[in-house]
């Protein structure tokens, strides 16, 4: 059995100890790619959290990228 469905929820923080939602990805499937910008000022700190995972594996990666205006 392989992956069915899988929730990866990006969230920030200022202090790395409250953290709030910054993007949610989900309803992948199997070779899913999904990309987000944000619309926010992006805190310090952030991490990835998988939830809603369906299946016996998967492999999650998840990159951030900063964008400078010029």
């Amino acid at each position: 059995d392989t992956l069915t469905t899988i929730t990866v929820k990006v969230q920030h923080s200022t202090d790395g100890s409250s953290w709030a939602d910054l993007c949610t990805f989900t309803a992948f499937t199997a070779n899913g790619v999904e990309q987000k910008f944000a619309t926010t000022t992006v805190n310090q700190y952030r991490r990835a959290i998988v939830s809603a995972f369906t299946g016996t594996s998967a492999k999650v990666s998840v990159g951030f990228k900063s964008a400078w205006a010029v």
